[in-house]
């Protein structure tokens, strides 16, 4: 949330390179394929049969009224 929080005081595009940037930069620090790290958080924060995860929502919800 943090993250998300600084990235608000920025233009869209920049909070999107910035975030993809820092996506990319931790994965190659500990060595991790991008593009599976993409996938295991997409499958992580899909809805469910039990609904969307609690913590997946809040930052869906601040996202989405703080970052526009």
């Amino acid at each position: 949330m943090q993250l998300v929080d600084r990235l608000q005081d920025h233009p869209p595009a920049t909070q999107s390179v910035a975030a993809a940037v820092l996506f990319l930069q931790v994965c190659k620090t500990h060595g991790l394929d991008p593009t599976h790290a993409y996938t295991v958080a997409a499958n992580m924060t899909a809805d469910t049969i039990h609904g969307e995860r609690p913590e997946f929502r809040a930052l869906r919800l601040y996202a989405e009224h703080e970052l526009k």
